[in-house]
């Protein structure tokens, strides 16, 4: 039986999660939509943020280095993107989370080649109402995926969220979001030198600044950002 399961599933591979097409088994997403999905272009080494000619750093990671080293994001958030990230998060399509995770991972093994891999994978840290409330992380079903493919550690237990913070988009200002998540994170000692956050979508990065902060508090000594999206 296990082997019939085995052919079954080399002979029929998965559909693909966007056009119900014949998938690549290895991400479940099939190589024309993959390509059509809004790829980002030109970004901040460090921020990802985009930008429009090829360069290091964006002139506000020049003039204000954030607590991170650099971030690695696949997407624009817009489009089917959007649409893929809100059925994972709010209508638990769980099989977003693994998809996207896959591709990701892929790009990372990709991006650093030349660069120093973390030790642990950090899942962006739920607040326990909220995560009651939506029963999944979603960050977690991202990096999921990461650490197994990846052979990194994954710690899920390490960081948590003390606080209940409003959700970034429903402040206005800059002063706002940096006070909506200021001491919401409480780290234990890790003992690793470099660990990546985990997270499905950064927009004004407010959030990671404030985990990457406690984490290098905590005795880290380099910090990542790994996405599925990115806003401009």
């Amino acid at each position: 039986m296990i082997k019939i399961k085995k052919y079954l599933s080399a002979a029929w591979p998965s559909p693909c999660i966007l056009c119900g097409g014949r998938g690549d088994d290895n991400l479940g997403v099939c190589a024309p939509c993959l390509t059509d999905l809004p790829w980002l272009g030109h970004t901040c080494f460090t921020c990802a943020r985009p930008v429009l000619f090829a360069v290091a750093r964006c002139g506000t990671c020049l003039s204000v280095p954030p607590p991170y080293f650099r971030t690695v994001a696949l997407f624009a958030y817009q489009d089917v993107i959007a649409r893929c990230l809100t059925l994972l998060k709010f209508h638990k399509h769980l099989v977003m989370g693994r998809v996207f995770g896959r591709v990701l991972a892929k790009v990372i093994q990709q991006q650093y080649e030349h660069d120093t891999l973390p030790q642990c994978i950090i899942p962006m840290p739920l607040h326990e109402t909220r995560l009651k409330e939506r029963g999944f992380n979603q960050a977690l079903e991202l990096a999921l995926p990461v650490a197994k493919q990846s052979g990194i550690g994954l710690d899920k237990t390490s960081c948590r969220r003390i606080k209940q913070t409003l959700p970034q988009t429903q402040t206005t200002t800059v002063e706002e979001r940096i006070n909506n998540v200021k001491g919401a994170f409480e780290v234990s000692a890790l003992g690793v030198a470099q660990v990546a956050i985990v997270d499905d979508v950064v927009t004004t990065t407010a959030t990671v600044s404030a985990l990457a902060q406690a984490l290098l508090k905590s005795g880290v000594g380099r910090v990542d950002v790994w996405c599925c999206a990115r806003t401009a």
